[in-house]
């Protein structure tokens, strides 16, 4: 049992240090949904330079970001792990959560404040697969340790049992 835990510690030392996956897509050209997985990253290509532009934000009709001529506007919720880099028009959410799948809308406004289309792309985040396979692993070769572990357990119950039962005969000679 003490094996398995340090296995398991183990792994999840090894998980914290591999980077995390990060997911570029672009609004722009893509149809299908963009699939970052849990605890990545997402870069969305929104804009070749938006310098000049007014954006606005939205996720499932809730403003999250503004962007006007360069001064950017995050609410609290998305602050401490959003950004946006207006020379390249990309929006970058961090450490990816389950809540940010769901439909986002971008208002895009030209320099004359004229209104252009629309940009909206869905965000279908999924688990990280790899942790699920390194816990499935270690909890296989835990099943397999404790199996090992009784059969060994059994099979020296079974060598001390015909010991104890061994009958010593006597001949002539030990007479």
């Amino acid at each position: 049992m003490e094996k398995f835990l340090l296995l398991l510690v183990l792994a999840g030392g090894c998980h914290a240090f591999l980077p995390p996956t990060e997911t570029k897509c672009d609004a722009n050209q893509d149809t299908s949904p963009c699939s970052p997985v849990v605890g990545g990253s997402v870069c969305i290509k929104l804009l070749n330079n938006a310098t000049n532009y007014k954006l606005k934000c939205f996720k499932d009709d809730f403003l999250f970001m503004t962007c006007n001529r360069g001064n950017l506007d995050i609410v609290e919720a998305y602050k401490n792990r959003t950004k946006f880099f207006i020379g390249t028009g990309t929006l970058k959410i961090t450490n990816v959560e389950r809540s940010d799948t769901g439909q986002y809308k971008v208002e895009r406004y030209n320099p004359d404040g004229q209104q252009e289309n629309n940009i909206v792309f869905s965000l279908q985040v999924k688990e990280d697969i790899f942790f699920i396979l390194v816990i499935a692993c270690l909890a296989l070769g835990a099943v397999l340790l404790i199996v090992l572990v009784v059969c060994c357990i059994c099979r020296k119950k079974q060598q001390t049992k015909s010991k104890g039962s061994q009958v010593v005969l006597n001949t002539p000679a030990d007479k």
